[in-house]
């Protein structure tokens, strides 16, 4: 089962006034593949992600919010856990 993970792409997309359709073509992707990437249910390609963050000049940090600080969390965590080796 996987879960959503929240993402600004949407927002971002539809703040520059593009369609779902419109950003899929940009993409090379369809706009199924748009939607899902935006309400979260499937993980985008770095590819699509760098896209997104070079059209919006927005950081991807910025566009996976929810992500980005999962994976911060993970990694101060293997880091703390591996200081307490030594």
């Amino acid at each position: 089962m996987r879960t959503t993970q929240k993402n600004t792409l949407g927002k971002y997309r539809r703040r520059h006034d593009i369609q779902q359709n419109n950003m899929a073509k940009l993409l090379g992707r369809n706009k199924f593949y748009v939607c899902r990437a935006e309400n979260g249910c499937l993980q985008p390609t770095l590819e699509v992600a760098l896209t997104y963050s070079l059209m919006f000049d927005v950081e991807v940090k910025e566009l996976f919010p929810e992500l980005y600080q999962n994976i911060l969390n993970l990694l101060v965590k293997s880091i703390e856990e591996k200081a307490n080796l030594f």
